[in-house]
């Protein structure tokens, strides 16, 4: 889903780089979660720019189930190698989603 409105080229590679740093390992899911967060809030407060504010909303729904994920594997006491497939399947999709509105 794309929008106009959109992030800039530079905040949309500093998703994609985030992405792939949990992709390959680089980063854990806390990292992401932190890491997309503060993206969110720079979009959210970028008044040069204007973020389209459904783009944005689109975006933490997506970054939300991220973070639901590892709040309830923690709550679980769930190691994070070694996730329930639902959950991982939660991951894949809200990564993915995420990607797809890079696009």
């Amino acid at each position: 889903m794309t929008f106009d409105g959109a992030p800039t080229l530079a905040l949309r590679r500093r998703v994609h780089s985030a992405l792939a740093a949990y992709r390959d390992g680089t980063y854990s899911l806390p990292e992401l979660i932190d890491d997309l967060s503060m993206l969110i809030n720079e979009m959210e407060n970028d008044s040069v720019n204007a973020i389209n504010s459904e783009w944005i909303s689109e975006f933490r729904q997506q970054w939300g189930t991220l973070e639901e994920v590892y709040a309830v594997a923690l709550d679980r006491g769930q190691s994070l190698d070694a996730l329930p497939e639902k959950s991982a399947s939660a991951i894949d999709s809200a990564t993915a989603h995420i990607e797809n509105m890079l696009k």
